[in-house]
């Protein structure tokens, strides 16, 4: 059954049965979702991290190590 021919039949269903789909359709979005594993690759670009160079991110933490009193 295509989707069109689903959205036919809803006005025919109850106000209950309406409702009823709806949980159905909310439930499996939120278990898609919840099953939807996360790629490193989707945090590339990601906050601060955005343009700096690991090399000298690392090399200024041991320059401030190295200058704390």
């Amino acid at each position: 059954m295509s989707v069109e021919e689903i959205a036919r039949e809803i006005p025919h269903l109850s106000i209950p049965e309406r409702r009823q789909l709806l949980d159905v359709i909310l439930d499996s979005l939120i278990d898609a979702q919840s099953r939807r594993t996360r790629s490193v690759l989707d945090f590339a670009a990601a906050g601060e991290w955005d343009g700096v160079d690991a090399q000298e991110y690392i090399n200024q933490l041991r320059q401030e190590w190295e200058n704390r009193p």
